[in-house]
């Protein structure tokens, strides 16, 4: 490899290192992460969830990719320890 090469994935690493530490520090802040999961991962998450309510009941914000923005804001996440 040449220097550039190195330097270029040295880059992309530190990149893709301060992104996971950003997801990690805004789930300890009790949010869910958009790069956690993924809108793709989430709207199908919620497509199954629909398909297992009782009949007359559906999604707050329905499962439509353009609202998922609206489950970020809904959900949270929590820490909790196990011993």
């Amino acid at each position: 490899m040449t220097v550039r090469q190195l330097e270029f994935a040295l880059l992309q690493l530190t990149q893709q290192m301060d992104e996971l530490l950003a997801a990690v520090k805004y789930t300890l802040n009790g949010k869910l992460a958009v790069t956690l999961v993924k809108p793709t991962t989430l709207q199908n998450i919620l497509r199954d969830i629909s398909l297992h309510l009782p009949d007359n009941y559906e999604l707050a914000a329905g499962i439509q990719r353009e609202n998922l923005h609206m489950y970020y804001d809904f959900m949270s996440s929590s820490n909790r320890g196990y011993t």
